[in-house]
């Protein structure tokens, strides 16, 4: 959420990295004020702003085990930026 994100700027040192991977769907139910939470492009968006630079954009799997006979495979999107040295 941005209570996570909105302070990245000021504890990242100039050319360190942070990664983010998320499947990015939030769903309704589970999470109760969408307003907090990034989309990809606002992620992206508000990383840039902060003096980030976008140096990784993927996709990641992964295998959730529901039980011993099903699986779900999903996606997460992998974001990495790196903040701009001065």
């Amino acid at each position: 959420p941005r209570t996570f994100v909105d302070p990245l700027p000021d504890i990242v040192h100039p050319g360190g990295v942070v990664l983010f991977v998320s499947p990015f769907s939030w769903l309704a139910e589970y999470t109760p004020d969408l307003n907090n939470w990034y989309t990809p492009a606002q992620l992206k968006d508000h990383m840039n702003a902060n003096n980030f630079d976008l140096i990784d954009d993927s996709d990641m799997p992964l295998l959730i085990r529901d039980h011993a006979r099903k699986y779900q495979l999903i996606f997460s999107n992998a974001l990495a930026f790196k903040k701009k040295k001065f």
